[in-house]
């Protein structure tokens, strides 16, 4: 029998073998690199247009934030103003009013009765004096209650003077209207 040596054509064989998986072996990490490459290179351009995008977010913010606290801030100047009106129109009300009572006290005081404290605490309005009689007295409570200022008045004291000539003491609350 004839010996063939296949020894040769095997180790050419394997080396052939060897040398291709070896060559797709490189290729197959080259191609993986690449891609890998490829992968995280889109996914950097991702990363730097959403952080494009959050800077450009982000400076929006800040002048809206900006406009805001402009915006609140005129809104509390604004307020400001309005109390200090509001304030300014209710004093000269309540001014108007003192001159428009003491007005109207002028013509309803008879001649014999003396006027000594007037009292106003918010619309009711105390008033304290000296009468020549009891009469005077109602006299002056009958005009108060005519006057178009004034609502019923109440007579809370009245105090005759114990010698003759001497003077009555009176006090009295009317509301003033609106």
């Amino acid at each position: 029998m004839i010996q063939i040596n296949l020894l040769p054509w095997r180790e050419q064989t394997r080396k052939l073998k060897k040398t291709r998986f070896i060559f797709i072996l490189g290729v197959s990490v080259g191609l993986t690199l690449f891609i890998i490459l490829c992968v995280h290179m889109h996914f950097n351009h991702i990363v730097g247009n959403q952080e494009d995008l959050n800077e450009y977010l982000k400076a929006q913010i800040s002048e809206q934030q900006t406009a805001s606290s402009a915006t609140t801030l005129q809104g509390k100047e604004k307020n400001d103003i309005e109390a200090q009106l509001n304030f300014i129109i209710s004093l000269r009300k309540k001014n108007y009013d003192a001159v428009r009572l003491l007005n109207e006290l002028i013509t309803l005081v008879p001649n014999t009765v003396l006027i000594n404290k007037i009292i106003r605490n918010g619309s009711m309005i105390t008033l304290g004096g000296l009468a020549q009689s009891d009469s005077q007295v109602t006299v002056f409570l009958q005009n108060i209650s005519k006057s178009s200022i004034f609502n019923q008045p109440t007579l809370t004291k009245i105090k005759e003077g114990a010698a003759e000539g001497e003077k009555t003491e009176f006090l009295l609350n009317a509301e003033q209207k609106g």
